[in-house]
């Protein structure tokens, strides 16, 4: 039985899937898929990524599950986490996620950050966790940090 995201999914992007990569194509924007439960802060990330202007968000999830399930059938550039949402927390969705797609960087995005949810945000193969309270110009450097190939 197809679940209600496979099914919107197989609609919206019926497009062949391409590979993950490491990092984004020149010319291309790289695409970025949020997972968050509570739909103003979906909506506001959206709305800022949007003005931001430097990447694309090709999905979004509303809890743990979801978030896997768009991640495998999107490959995007990054996976933006909450921590705190239903079907599966921020860390146990990273875990999945990373066990699927290791090269997608993954960011957790929350009220919750403590030194303890850091670390284990890191066992499960996060690149960073931002805590809401430090802001907005905080999560734009710190994905943009993560979606910007290191200089050789």
């Amino acid at each position: 039985m197809y679940s209600l995201l496979q099914v919107l999914l197989s609609v919206f992007y019926s497009v062949p899937t391409l590979p993950a990569r490491k990092w984004t194509l020149v010319g291309t924007m790289p695409r970025i898929l949020i997972a968050e439960d509570r739909a103003s802060m979906r909506n506001t990330l959206r709305n800022l990524f949007t003005l931001y202007s430097k990447w694309d968000v090709c999905g979004e999830a509303i809890d743990g599950q979801q978030a896997v399930e768009a991640a495998v059938a999107l490959k995007p550039d990054l996976v933006l986490l909450d921590y705190k949402m239903p079907n599966g927390d921020g860390i146990q969705a990273a875990s999945e996620i990373k066990q699927k797609l290791p090269e997608t960087p993954v960011v957790i995005f929350t009220l919750y950050k403590t030194s303890e949810l850091e670390s284990q945000a890191r066992l499960a193969g996060v690149r960073a966790v931002v805590g809401k309270e430090e802001g907005v110009i905080k999560l734009l450097n710190t994905i943009e940090s993560q979606l910007t190939p290191p200089v050789v």
